[in-house]
């Protein structure tokens, strides 16, 4: 079986901001490191006065941060327009060809002071209009929140609202007497990391996520439709013994072993091993987020389905208490009537088989295709993505 996957799986972060706004401070208490203030970035070639890209890697997944350097007042038109050149060439923009969903920026943070910025109103309708253009989604993340004024936090908030943007309020001080307020508000605590992770894994899941989740699953109905024929074959070689039990065990058992062998460890290796890694990376952060219910789900699935090829999966007892009387091959005493109702059944006993594999992998066939279905539905009817195929007009 190839491998599903030709590079590894990104998550794509956009932090944009102006000089003093605290961008480096968020990332590093966002991803919980000292890269960013310690200055470890690499310029972008396409906008590189503008653009600094911080690569880490988290449970194999790699983590692309693009964060801005500061722009003021003066220079945010030509700023705005470096922003929107740079996006250009990395997300699905209308009338344009699609980028891979693994290559786009996934989701974008416009980082403000709370404790000092006043925001305008052109550069929130700017940055909401670079939003709706490249499909992206976004926030004002409100930082010094612990020091702010009340007024001026709430009234930054408001004017994000107005342009539909939603608000995040963060204090990332590590000194807890730094975050020390007056009133004794919000004194040493930090907050405001779950909301903006949870947007982050949101996007990745609805940018990546969702689209390789319909992928395994679609690759993992295609092994079940090639073990079917394959298994009922196997189940008309096999050699067993009508008056010995045992034997139909041991064989059951050897098709398990040899559906283990050319189907299922591939599979485990080239397909589910990385997607685990990827389902890892999601939900170990202990944030719930937009898919994470389907997630559960999916990889719920795909555990039942892996379930049926082990000896206790398949209800192997099960499926030769069907196919034969296990009952009559123990005992003398229930006549000769019996014994030959036994025989009959016996001699049925591989078609019986062969119905029961159809039935078990059938019954998966559906629950997968069922959460196929789920996958893809999700997110259209609130607008987080568009249908496929959708016109982009």
């Amino acid at each position: 079986m190839a491998s599903i996957y030709e590079e590894p799986i990104m998550c794509n972060v956009l932090i944009v901001g102006k000089p003093g706004a605290g961008r480096r401070s968020f990332a590093d208490y966002l991803y919980r490191t000292d890269l960013f203030s310690a200055g470890g970035g690499m310029p972008v070639d396409a906008w590189e006065e503008g653009l600094q890209v911080y690569t880490m890697d988290h449970v194999d997944v790699v983590e692309n941060v693009y964060c801005s350097v500061g722009f003021g007042s003066d220079v945010s038109e030509a700023w705005m327009g470096g922003l929107d050149d740079f996006l250009k060439g990395r997300q699905v923009k209308k009338d344009d060809d699609v980028i891979p969903s693994n290559h786009c920026v996934h989701t974008m943070f416009y980082v403000v002071n709370g404790d000092g910025h006043s925001t305008e109103s052109s550069e929130m309708a700017a940055l909401k209009a670079i939003c709706d253009r490249y499909a992206l989604t976004a926030s004002v993340v409100i930082t010094h929140c612990d020091v702010g004024a009340e007024e001026q936090i709430a009234a930054i908030e408001g004017e994000a609202a107005r342009h539909g943007l939603p608000a995040i309020r963060v204090c990332a001080v590590k000194d807890a007497k730094k975050a020390a307020r007056k009133d004794g508000r919000d004194a040493g605590r930090r907050y405001g990391r779950a909301a903006a992770m949870r947007q982050i894994l949101s996007a990745s899941f609805m940018k990546v996520g969702r689209d390789l989740s319909v992928l395994v699953t679609e690759v993992t109905c295609a092994m079940l439709r090639g073990i079917l024929p394959d298994i009922k074959r196997q189940v008309t070689k096999a050699r067993m013994s009508y008056f010995k039990i045992n034997t139909v065990h041991a064989s059951l058992e050897e098709m398990q072993k040899y559906m283990q062998r050319k189907y299922i460890r591939a599979y485990r290796r080239d397909v589910l091993a990385k997607y685990r890694q990827y389902y890892h990376y999601l939900t170990d952060k202990h944030v719930s987020f937009v898919g994470m219910a389907e997630l559960e789900d999916g990889m719920g699935e795909i555990r039942d389905t892996l379930r049926v090829f082990s000896v206790k999966g398949m209800a192997f007892e099960g499926i030769i208490e069907g196919s034969t009387s296990n009952r009559l091959i123990r005992s003398n005493s229930d006549g000769f009537a019996q014994m030959l109702v036994f025989l009959v059944k016996f001699v049925r006993m591989k078609n019986t088989l062969k119905k029961c594999f159809d039935i078990i992998i059938k019954q998966r066939l559906v629950m997968l295709e069922k959460q196929i279905e789920l996958f893809e539905r999700l997110g259209v009817e609130d607008g987080f993505i568009l249908p496929r195929g959708a016109d982009l007009d």
